[in-house]
């Protein structure tokens, strides 16, 4: 063969490698695409361009800006001028209805998945058993999406796993979850408080239960801790370990203790070998409270012997219609026929007695017009120390509160005795009503003149009056702007100064003050930090265990007799807790397995 017809041959053969691998060279997609409204779908490993309007998917010759440019102008000229959040929203709404198997199945999975938690997630804060998931929420999902939706709908909700074993555990990933950013809050915050009580379950298992306060991005919070058995005593060393083992677990510094609130029961409050004692050795500095609460309810069981019989034929009285469930019925019937406010009036309930026929003279002899007066009292002042009680409670609060309270019954009590002094009883609304206008007898002028002197005695003895340094204290986190620089600490003062002469500090106090004082000295912290502390370490203990005893109450429906095996930790974290766990975090460690 001639070499002049070689070269033609060997030139047409390169030109049409060349052009072969020209055109088997992939385009690959490229962000900024989407400014002319074109995202990408995998079709065979090969990128194709997919118009987020039209839906339209284009070869992959055309992933070029020119291109895609030339298809928005010709197909969609009105959307031309739109911007990039506008192609988003639309690349967004694409993506959802995209069914392909890289990105729908995906997407589908992990809102499936999404959907489980959170349905858990409801189920554990209405305190209701794992099983209802299965039993009854999904049931309900399904039939309602048969009937009103379509079919397609019903085989979505399938999927979404809600049985037991999957509910008990994402209420456990939540937990842990939430657990991680509690701490982490604690482990951040300047300082921080506890509240403890110990109560027996349903299953006779002691259970410890945790509250703290702390300060987290310029607020004062109040979280569930942990709550753990008892596995065998209930004494202070038990509690102390179990506590300390979760302090060393989530690396909480006992130095940043500053308030321990108990009970008071000995355990908590022993002088020698009480928990209090054992958390003083870890830090001496600590403010340890006895429950307000309990104090009060302590103070408030003194009656002198006369008032007490009458409260002892009460309780006979309420034992009798009580003791049968046809008393009970016709007693309630009776104070309904009488439109009363309460199902369980014991005001006329002689005339209950009477008509019952039963071997009631004893109880009958007793209720004499004596008697309805110290009853009528008994109520007045009961009711009295009932919305003491309540002032008392709720979270929240503060020292300052509490304080408040106690010191402003303390002063009606004072009045009140004065005025039965000159045998006036108008601050006792029921007692007033029984009495009308006759006197008040002087017998019973005695009995509550030496009950409501007792009640002062035993709320003085209970609530001891504060140190000078707690004073201070006090008066500064009340309002630092009615403090003078004499009253604090030198170590402060010359901050305090600056702190008062601060116009914008002033402002945010008076806009403040009517919600917390303990959120505006956080506010405070990071630019009067000295100051700030001083009042806070007075506000941050807690002044009840408050939280404990509602904690409990949820812990009686959550660990009821049909579950007293569960442990309960993780379902009272999600239940009681103020911080929302991170559903996003954890379905994202889900969605590498579609099996799930």
């Amino acid at each position: 063969m001639s070499l002049s017809r070689e070269l033609p041959d060997l030139y047409e053969a390169n030109s049409v490698n060349f052009i072969n691998r020209l055109m088997s060279k992939k385009h690959t997609y490229n962000g900024s695409f989407l400014n002319f409204g074109f995202s990408s779908i995998v079709n065979n490993g090969v990128q194709l361009p997919q118009c987020v309007i039209c839906k339209k998917t284009l070869a992959n010759e055309s992933l070029k800006p020119f291109k895609l440019k030339e298809h928005l102008a010709k197909v969609h000229p009105e959307l031309a001028s739109k911007d990039l959040a506008y192609f988003k929203i639309k690349e967004h709404q694409l993506k959802r209805s995209r069914l392909d198997h890289g990105t729908g199945v995906l997407f589908q999975h992990s809102k499936i998945v999404e959907a489980s938690y959170k349905i858990s997630l409801l189920i554990v804060k209405q305190k209701k058993p794992h099983t209802i998931g299965e039993t009854l929420v999904k049931p309900c999902m399904v039939e309602a999406a048969r009937l009103v939706l379509d079919q397609n709908c019903v085989n979505k909700l399938n999927q979404i796993s809600l049985s037991d074993n999957t509910v008990k555990q994402r209420i456990d990933d939540m937990s842990q979850d939430i657990k991680l950013q509690v701490t982490e809050k604690i482990r951040l915050s300047p300082f921080f408080a506890i509240q403890l009580d110990e109560s027996t379950d349903v299953a006779q298992l002691p259970q410890l239960l945790v509250f703290a306060r702390f300060i987290s991005e310029n607020q004062v919070e109040e979280e569930f801790l942990f709550c753990s058995p008892l596995i065998t005593t209930t004494k202070a060393e038990d509690v102390m370990n179990m506590v300390s083992n979760f302090f060393q677990e989530e690396k909480l510094s006992w130095a940043k203790l500053v308030g321990v609130c108990t009970d008071g029961a000995p355990s908590m409050l022993g002088s020698k070998s009480g928990f209090v004692t054992l958390v003083k050795k870890k830090n001496p500095d600590v403010i340890t409270t006895h429950c307000l609460i309990h104090r009060e309810d302590l103070a408030s069981k003194t009656l002198p012997a006369a008032l007490k019989v009458t409260l002892e034929t009460v309780i006979r009285i309420v034992n009798h219609i009580k003791g049968g469930a046809l008393n009970t019925r016709l007693f309630r019937q009776l104070c309904q026929d009488m439109d009363s406010a309460h199902q369980d009036l014991l005001f006329y309930t002689s005339v209950f007695l009477a008509a019952q026929g039963k071997k009631t003279e004893q109880l009958l002899k007793d209720i004499r017009e004596p008697f309805k007066c110290s009853l009528a009292y008994l109520a007045d002042v009961f009711e009295a120390l009932n919305g003491l009680n309540r002032q008392l409670q709720g979270p929240d609060t503060t020292i300052i509160m509490h304080t408040d309270a106690i010191k402003s019954f303390l002063a009606k009590l004072a009045v009140w005795e004065r005025k039965v002094e000159r045998r006036n009883v108008a601050s006792f609304q029921r007692l007033t009503e029984v009495v009308g206008e006759e006197p008040l007898a002087e017998e019973l002028q005695q009995e509550i003149k030496e009950h409501l002197s007792s009640l002062q005695e035993e709320f003085r003895h209970y609530f001891h009056e504060i140190d000078a340094n707690e004073i201070v204290q006090l008066k500064l986190a009340r309002n630092p702007f009615r403090c003078t620089v004499d009253d604090l600490p030198d170590g402060i003062q010359e901050e305090f100064l600056e702190l008062i002469n601060n116009t914008a500090a002033k402002e945010e106090f008076q806009e403040q003050q009517q919600f917390s004082s303990s959120n505006c000295w956080a506010k405070m912290l990071s630019a009067f930090p000295k100051t700030s502390e001083f009042a806070l370490k007075v506000l941050i203990p807690f002044s009840s265990t408050y939280l404990c005893e509602s904690g409990f109450s949820t812990l009686l429906v959550i660990k009821s007799n049909a579950r007293n095996r569960l442990d309960a930790e993780a379902d009272m974290r999600c239940a009681l807790s103020h911080t929302d766990p991170r559903i996003d975090l954890l379905v994202s460690k889900k969605q590498i397995h579609p099996s799930h």
